[in-house]
């Protein structure tokens, strides 16, 4: 089963509780079908790629963009898609009007692990921050740098292939009569 309903959404209608299914937060697709790569392949959003658009090109219609919202878990589309590259310097500076492009957030390791350099010197093992970052090779990672990484990280979503849409659709659509 490629679908799963999880539940329903209830509210009150002229004093009357009432049932209705909450599709944004209650189907899902099965974590066993979103982590198997046989079900899906990686793609790299582009800045004009939209939901429709992604559905259009991939099934065909422009109406299965919710397939690609399921796949990945999508529960706030603004906070999961990627803010387009022409836009991030502006977003960076009105989320973070303070910050400057080389403020540092964290040093990371050589494996990529954060790393507090002041530990070290807390622990004694050397004499001040900068010796702890030339000692153990440590990279300043900055704001700006970070919440770049975050927004490229979105840009690579799953898509489920096109073979396995039409028993999903089917699913889901029994599923919703049901509800």
């Amino acid at each position: 089963m490629l679908a799963r309903f999880l539940g329903k959404a209830e509210y009150m209608r002229l004093g009357e509780r009432v049932e209705v299914p909450d599709i944004t937060k209650r189907i899902t697709i099965p974590d066993e079908y979103k982590n198997d790569s046989r079900y899906w392949f990686q793609y790299r959003l582009k800045d004009s790629d939209t939901l429709a658009h992604l559905s259009r090109t991939i099934y065909n219609t422009p109406n299965r963009w919710l397939l690609i919202v399921l796949m990945n878990d999508m529960v706030n589309i603004d906070e999961a898609w990627p803010i387009p590259e022409r836009e991030f310097s502006k977003w960076f500076h009105t989320e973070f009007p303070d910050n400057q492009y080389s403020d540092i957030l964290h040093y990371v390791d050589w494996q990529g692990n954060v790393q507090d350099p002041q530990a070290y010197v807390d622990l004694g093992e050397v004499l001040d921050v900068t010796d702890s970052i030339s000692k153990l090779g440590l990279k300043p990672v900055t704001f700006y740098e970070h919440y770049y990484q975050i927004n490229e990280d979105k840009r690579m979503i799953k898509i489920l292939l096109p073979e396995y849409v039409t028993g999903l659709v089917k699913q889901l659509e029994g599923i919703l009569r049901w509800a």
